[in-house]
């Protein structure tokens, strides 16, 4: 397009003929590509206020206005705790929690492991297989899988405290709370290849 002097021309102009969705497009780019660049983020953060203050949906108005923040202030991190949400998520299905534990694995470090535990959730009578492969983990409700490396006897309650963070997880593997059937130490090298969540990420910034 010119440079990044002239990407900003073709945003000021549009800015200023009222056109903001497309300045916000130019600025985007720039932005991502030159994330130093002080002119880009600062005219993008006017951009973003307008689009903001013309927004009809509130939801809209704040993700406009919280980009703006971020590109003049930083990274606003989150302040969500699960903690708050203890009923909702006490009445979370045991096949969501362990949705969320696919999404949480590190792949790399997962890379070349093989695992397959049966956890079986004593207060809800459920049980489910998972199983870990090519850095991907499956799970499914089912009957005990007979070759897995160990059979996990539970409560959903237990399963959340872990969740959360209110239980330590070498302390919970070789805790009395757990009953295990088999490898508590692959259990163990399994639950290290789940990442905790951060709530920290950027929303408009690269």
């Amino acid at each position: 397009m010119g440079g990044a002097g002239k990407v900003l021309e073709l945003a000021q102009a549009a800015h200023d003929a009222g056109d903001d969705r497309w300045a916000a497009t130019l600025l985007d780019h720039l932005v991502f590509a030159e994330p130093a660049n002080e002119r880009a983020k600062e005219l993008l953060a006017r951009v973003y206020e307008q689009l903001g203050y013309q927004a009809e949906s509130a939801p809209w108005r704040d993700v406009y206005l919280t980009g703006a923040l971020e590109l003049r202030s930083g990274g606003q991190g989150s302040a969500a705790d699960p903690r708050r949400a203890l009923g909702l998520l006490r009445s979370t299905p045991v096949e969501r929690f362990l949705d969320s534990m696919t999404v949480r694995i590190d792949g790399p470090a997962a890379d070349g492991k093989r695992f397959k535990f049966n956890f079986v959730f004593t207060d809800v009578g459920e049980t489910h297989v998972l199983e870990l492969g090519n850095g991907v983990l499956h799970h499914r409700q089912a009957e005990p899988a007979a070759d897995a490396d160990a059979t996990v006897r539970l409560t959903r309650d237990l399963l959340l405290r872990l969740g959360i963070g209110d239980v330590g997880l070498k302390e919970l593997v070789m805790s009395d709370e757990l009953q295990v059937d088999g490898s508590r130490l692959k259990l163990l090298s399994f639950l290290s290849l789940l990442d905790r969540p951060d709530g920290r990420f950027a929303i408009v910034t690269p």
